[in-house]
Parts: C-alpha cells; sequence; structure tokens
C-alpha cells in the first residue's frame, strides 16, 4: 500500500477516534448509558451523610431537605426525556399503593439543566402518578454535583439519620422494593 493509502486510513481512523469521543462527551441517552456502566463506582455511597440542600419547585416555593430530618426519605433523580424515569414513576405508585412506602417521604429533582424546555418539566411533572411528592428544579445543577449524579434515574435511600442507605442507578425494580430492609421497615 502506498504512502498516501496509509495516510488516508490513518486520518479515517482518527477522525472516527474523535467522533467517538465527542459523542461520549455529550448528553445523549446512549452516551450517558455508555457513561454509567463505566463510571458506577462513583457518587456518594452507603453510610455517608447525606447532603443537604434547598432547592424551589415549580410554583417557585422552596424546599428544604433538612425540613425532612427523622424521616425516612427517596430522593429520585431524574429528566423528563429518561423512559426508565417514568417506569420508576410508575414502580413507586405501586410500592406506595402496596404500603412499601409508608412512613417514607419521595423527593423528586428534576436535572433541569438536561432539559429542553421548563414548559417540557410543567407537562411532565402533571403526569406523575403519584400525589404529595415535592418536585424540585435544580436550574443550576449545583444538587447533581453535590450528589455526584452520572445518570438518570438515580435514586438515593435515605433513612431518619441522614444516612445514605442506598443508591441505585437505574429503576429500582419491584423485587428490591419488596426485599430491601429500608422498606419493609417502615
Amino acid at each position: 500500500m502506498s504512502l498516501k493509502g496509509r495516510l488516508q486510513i490513518g486520518l479515517m481512523f482518527f477522525i472516527l477516534f474523535l467522533t467517538g469521543a465527542f459523542y461520549m462527551q455529550s448528553n445523549h441517552d446512549l452516551a450517558l448509558t455508555q457513561r454509567t456502566m463505566t463510571e458506577v463506582s462513583e457518587g456518594l455511597q452507603n453510610g455517608e451523610r447525606a447532603p443537604g440542600f434547598s432547592l424551589e419547585t415549580l410554583t417557585g416555593e422552596p424546599v428544604n431537605t433538612r425540613d425532612f430530618e427523622g424521616e425516612k426519605i427517596v430522593i429520585f433523580f431524574f429528566t423528563t426525556w429518561c423512559h426508565n424515569c417514568s417506569e420508576q414513576w410508575l414502580q413507586l405508585e405501586w410500592a406506595k399503593k402496596n404500603g412499601f412506602l409508608n412512613n417514607i417521604q419521595i423527593i423528586g429533582v428534576n436535572l433541569t439543566t438536561l432539559e429542553s424546555t421548563q414548559h417540557d418539566i410543567s407537562d411532565y411533572v402533571s403526569s406523575i402518578p403519584i400525589e404529595g411528592v415535592p418536585i424540585l428544579l435544580d436550574k443550576e445543577g449545583e444538587v447533581q454535583e453535590l450528589y455526584e449524579i452520572i445518570a438518570v434515574p438515580t435514586s438515593f435511600m435515605i433513612d431518619s439519620n441522614g444516612i445514605i442507605q442506598g443508591r441505585n442507578l437505574g429503576i429500582i425494580p419491584v423485587e428490591t422494593i419488596k426485599e430491601n430492609d429500608f422498606f419493609s421497615n417502615n
């Protein structure tokens, strides 16, 4: 093969490499999933104190997680475009109807910096099947960074002492809800 042919092949591989590198840094669903699969050890872990934070709801009402001290809480990080997030809301609705969320407060945190428009969030929130869940907007990405969220959905199970008892990347399956002491010892 001639030098010109080898240079063309080398250039082609270099361009493919750059394209792949830029794609993996994007916010595309598949890229986020791929990063999650390689970065699952990052983020807050069981046994650590959950950082407190204050965010606003869609109506501008401030909510501080310290207001829930002494209660078990599940903090659910989501986006409107995440299909698994929508599925997780259905799993949580099932858990609530079947008594697994008695004395557990769910707090939804929308990763607003990853959304297209505020209107998308309003429409999505109106379709959430569980009533009484505060939906907080992380408009600046500060809580996403604080909790080291690398993918959605991500959930944290926090006990009444403010200690993380579970961190779940992806959907919390019904089987986990049924078997996990966090949900069964209400």
